[in-house]
């Protein structure tokens, strides 16, 4: 099946072979050895981690027919500027991720090697321990570092419709795990 590029009308990529083999060939990496199937295939999972791995600000444009998280409406960078279209961030990102699985056979989501947060190290007999926040798989730092400008600030990570309308910014504090929904009243029918 032929590789189909995101655009708001479903696709399977944020960005096609011959854009990838531009970017890499851009950035000195080799990927002559790489069948075009085989890159098809890592842009492939790249488009699916960074559709699962964040919530991102604003909300998809075409909630019918589009299939990936770009491109989307109500978008803004870090310094404001609205974004249209899938963001060139966005497209880099899910490059860097099939290079990722390409040239190391990355598993985009078995990884567990915690981000690099080591409490303690030692050699003979071998023994790792991680901080508490570290995260439970790897975590690709180029790609996040595209994503981050689109990304939902902890304050803004649930979506809009709890305590504002879509497509509104909630003027409701986001609640930080499931359980004050019920403080709520968000799971009875009775009305005061």
């Amino acid at each position: 099946m032929a590789l189909s590029v995101e655009t708001g009308s479903g696709g399977d990529s944020f960005g096609s072979v011959a854009d990838w083999k531009t970017w890499a060939t851009g950035r000195g990496r080799d990927y002559a050895s790489f069948a075009d199937a085989d890159i098809e295939a890592a842009l492939r999972l790249g488009f699916d981690y960074i559709n699962t791995a964040r919530r991102y600000k604003g909300y998809i444009s075409q909630a019918s027919t589009q299939v990936g998280a770009f491109p989307r409406e109500g978008l803004t960078d870090w310094d404001g500027r609205t974004v249209t279209g899938v963001p060139q961030r966005v497209i880099w990102a899910n490059f860097e991720l099939a290079w990722a699985k390409l040239t190391s056979g990355a598993d985009l989501y078995q990884d567990q090697e915690r981000g690099g947060r080591v409490a303690s190290e030692s050699v003979g007999p071998i023994s790792v321990s991680y901080f508490a926040d570290a995260p439970s798989q790897k975590v690709f730092t180029a790609a996040m570092r595209l994503l981050d400008p689109y990304a939902r600030s902890n304050q803004d990570a649930y979506p809009p419709f709890i305590g504002g309308a879509a497509g509104q910014a909630s003027t409701e504090e986001a609640p930080t795990s499931l359980t004050p929904l019920f403080g709520l009243n968000m799971h009875s029918n009775n009305v005061d």
